[in-house]
């Protein structure tokens, strides 16, 4: 393969050999011999087996002289990248020289999936241990950190990695971080509502342009839902107003002013704080003090209200349009509502030890 330009080659000939270089070498592409040390002609898919439990994000392709349809779809439902058989017309090696760049072109258009899904699905942990770090992942590990992007690419450039296989993520800090700046809560604007973030375009204005009383009572008591939920799930998260949720464009709370404040001279951002402040106390009740912090935010020249809520020590129940006592949890991107059994389960899970 050295002819196709490659110069970081490690030919194995053994199991035993091929299990410790996983451990000690990265590489971006593995090729596997289907004859890899096993009589039975299937020791590739064997050694592919080790790489998926040991989580290699590599690519693999299995190369056999005893090609059958069997073992190529085996190896496609194993994560393979290619199957070639050395039966085929043309040269081989042209063949896997062929595969490989589609593989690095892929990889480095695409990312790594497999790091991009770990990376997602450990999001929120990692905002509670690392915020604000830039972080290094492979095989779904974090190999290296840092504080700034060029840091951790100077790093980097240390260590004998692979050349895609490699992905850099930003973590953010955590939504309800008193620290938080306006360019990390941008980013968080960028994305999608989810376990830690919701969006609401106001606190208090209908947006029915017939209606003869601007205050929306429902608009209000969805901002105190999102803030009980909030407060009763394991992380906590941010309510962020000023901020439509379809498109996620940044409109302001400077609207909400009039309709909060009815004293003219209170229609600022200290009237709406305090505003903000008196529904949440007014409609909010837990046997422990109710921690929350509002934040105002200045983006693209309008200003913006972040509600932080830490998880609450306690149960926290919720008004509703009607002043029924309800109680809510977060789940996933919605608040949701749980019934009188779902509630009395619920809170003995996660709330009974600190009542």
């Amino acid at each position: 393969m050295k002819q196709f330009g490659y110069q970081h080659i490690k030919c194995i000939d053994n199991v035993p050999e091929f299990e410790r270089s996983l451990k000690e070498v990265y590489f971006d592409v593995i090729v596997l011999d289907m004859n890899m040390g096993n009589s039975d002609l299937t020791g590739g898919l064997n050694m592919l087996e080790v790489v998926e439990n040991n989580h290699i994000t590599s690519a693999v392709i299995i190369l056999t002289a005893n090609d059958t349809v069997t073992n190529c779809r085996q190896a496609f439902l194993q994560g393979a990248w290619d199957y070639i058989s050395k039966n085929w017309e043309g040269d081989t090696f042209e063949m896997v020289h062929d595969s490989i760049q589609n593989a690095l072109q892929k990889l480095n258009r695409w990312g790594n999936v497999d790091n991009d899904r770990w990376f997602n699905e450990n999001k929120t942990d990692l905002m509670q241990k690392r915020p604000g770090q830039w972080i290094a992942i492979l095989n779904q590990d974090i190999i290296e950190s840092a504080y700034t992007k060029d840091e951790l690419i100077k790093k980097l450039r240390g260590l004998s990695l692979p050349a895609v296989a490699t992905t850099i993520e930003h973590v953010l800090p955590q939504v309800h971080s008193p620290n938080l700046q306006n360019e990390h809560l941008m980013e968080i604007i960028n994305e999608d509502e989810n376990q830690t973030v919701d969006f609401k375009k106001t606190a208090c204005r209908t947006m029915n342009p017939k209606a003869t009383n601007p205050k929306e009572p429902k608009a209000i008591q969805k901002i105190v839902k999102e803030v009980a939920s909030f407060m009763n799930s394991k992380v906590g998260g941010a309510v962020i107003i000023g901020v439509r949720d379809k498109d996620h464009e940044i409109v302001g709370v400077e609207l909400d002013y009039v309709v909060a404040v009815k004293q003219k001279s209170r229609q600022n951002w200290d009237g709406y704080e305090s505003f903000i402040r008196q529904i949440l106390d007014d409609n909010l009740t837990s046997n422990k003090p109710l921690e929350y912090k509002i934040y105002r935010h200045e983006l693209a020249g309008k200003m913006v209200c972040r509600i932080a809520v830490p998880p609450a020590k306690s149960e926290v129940y919720h008004n509703d349009i009607k002043k029924t006592t309800c109680f809510s949890v977060r789940d996933g991107s919605r608040s949701k509502t749980l019934n009188v059994r779902e509630t009395v389960s619920y809170v003995l899970a996660n709330h009974s030890a600190n009542s």
